[in-house]
């Protein structure tokens, strides 16, 4: 991501830093736990978790609001960005 980055931790919990404050502001996503693997574009993440879940974070329009899919990302294997 543009000035940010993500850390996935061996306990599945996200560490994020760096200077796009939307892309590193993940306090709210109680969900964002059991992550099994992170992706990035240019102003936003989406996380895998181990249920096959995915949270999405960082810029609304560049992907990191997922709320009008959210009820089809279930089940999830993989993703590509």
């Amino acid at each position: 991501s543009c000035g940010a980055f993500a850390a996935l931790r061996t306990d599945g919990s996200v560490v994020c830093w760096g200077s796009d404050l939307e892309a590193t502001n993940v306090q709210d996503l109680k969900e964002l736990r059991s992550v099994k693997c992170l992706f990035s574009n240019l102003r936003s993440f989406a996380a895998l978790r181990h249920d096959g879940r995915v949270v999405t974070w960082g810029c609304d329009i560049a992907g990191g609001n997922s709320d009008d899919v959210q009820d089809e990302l279930c089940d999830v294997c993989d993703i590509a960005a």
